[in-house]
């Protein structure tokens, strides 16, 4: 597929996905787009998108251009799904998020933050980047970072949900059902809320045993003095210690310890 942004073909049962590389070097020819390229190949492979790519166009990183594309994609070729590519950083040319803002309806906060996640867990230089998810019509558009490899990891970090928003966006019922009636098959954690509960009352006793025995401490004492002194200090019912960090370790220590590097590029 040219630059030029010519669409292709249309294949209604699939999803259908433009590719929108944002750089100023990259459209001059000075660069070539790595990312771009790759983020076709990924969309392409069977076993996570499967999607066909139905547009792919090179714009400089100017906004009137970015939205002028982004408007013929959603509104004229209908596409399904728009990943964007470059231009979400700091730098006072990265307008790609702006860009998005202006043409969205409705925001898609939730899968930004899965890509910030992601990326904080791999790099502290994850928070310095600004993406915008969110929808016009029927296309989800999703903003990613400028790298090959930033690209592609942040696309896997919200791959598993992409199925499943562009059949609700496409109001695709029966693959709606079979995909709740799955999520209601799987288990839920009750082993962590087990735990939770269990460390919770264990918590709980051995402050009411602490404080019986410095009861029964203080009274020794003042009865050593001859001065006999009724404590009437309980503990706080309720307070069971159990912090969101204690849950988060508990969940995130079954995580896979290796991660990959985030190498990000805007």
């Amino acid at each position: 597929m040219a630059a030029d942004g010519m669409v292709l073909t249309n294949h209604d049962h699939q999803t259908r996905v433009g590719i929108l590389t944002v750089s100023d070097s990259c459209f001059k020819n000075l660069a070539e787009d790595r990312s771009g390229v790759n983020l076709k190949d990924l969309v392409h492979d069977p076993s996570l998108l499967g999607g066909v790519i139905a547009a792919y166009k090179i714009v400089p990183d100017e906004i009137d251009e970015i939205k002028e594309t982004l408007l013929e994609w959603c509104d004229e070729e209908e596409l399904n799904l728009i990943l964007t590519t470059g231009g979400t950083g700091f730098a006072p040319r990265d307008v790609t998020p702006e860009a998005t803002r202006e043409v969205i309806e409705r925001e898609a906060p939730g899968m930004a933050l899965a890509m910030l996640m992601g990326s904080l867990n791999v790099t502290p230089l994850g928070m310095l980047s600004r993406p915008v998810c969110g929808i016009r019509g029927k296309t989800l558009i999703i903003n990613l970072p400028g790298s090959k490899k930033g690209s592609q990891e942040c696309f896997q970090f919200i791959l598993p949900a992409l199925p499943h928003a562009i059949d609700l966006l496409r109001e695709a019922t029966v693959r709606i059902k079979s995909t709740h009636a799955a999520l209601e098959q799987l288990p839920s954690p009750s082993s962590l809320l087990a735990n939770t509960h269990t460390n919770a009352h264990s918590n709980m006793h051995t402050m009411e045993r602490g404080t019986q025995c410095e009861e029964e401490e203080d009274e020794e004492e003042d009865h050593s003095r001859g001065h006999h002194v009724h404590n009437h200090h309980h503990p706080q019912h309720g307070s069971s210690h159990i912090t969101a960090a204690d849950i988060a370790a508990k969940v995130t220590g079954r995580r896979d310890a290796k991660r990959p590097v985030l190498l990000l590029k805007t």
